[in-house]
């Protein structure tokens, strides 16, 4: 088990910081493609944030429910790189990004706890080799 980039510790660890440092410094190491499919994934609850939030007039609201969730993941795939960037930093929690988070590879974990906590990237990498139980 590694001390930082283990899931489990990782995940910990980043929930241990200020919820919008993480979010906003987070946001930076994952893929456009990753956030397009956890905005899609939270479709069923964006209908009324994104009529709200993005002057969206092909949402009905007062369509049903699982319309609804259609026409936010139709709009969501028609977004631009840009657009998609833009809404996921409005919408996405901490938790959602941390959970985005786990795809890193253990190079991009101690970088990003690096740029977290200030450490240098030797100091992580030492205190991050593998614990033999």
């Amino acid at each position: 088990m590694k001390l930082l980039t283990d899931d489990e510790n990782f995940r910990e660890y980043l929930m241990g910081f200020n919820e919008l440092f993480v979010r906003d410094i987070g946001n930076e190491y994952i893929p456009t493609q990753i956030k397009k499919q956890s905005l899609k994934e939270s479709a069923e609850y964006l209908s009324e944030y994104v009529y709200e939030n993005f002057n969206e007039n092909s949402i009905d609201l007062d369509a049903p429910d699982k319309v609804q969730e259609k026409q936010v993941i139709k709009y969501i795939e028609s977004l631009s790189r840009g657009r998609i960037h833009s809404f996921y930093n409005s919408y996405m929690e901490s938790y959602g990004v941390i959970e985005d988070l786990m795809i890193l590879n253990d190079h991009n974990r101690i970088e990003l706890i690096h740029r977290l906590t200030g450490r240098k990237v030797d100091y992580l990498e030492l205190i991050n080799r593998e614990i033999l139980n």
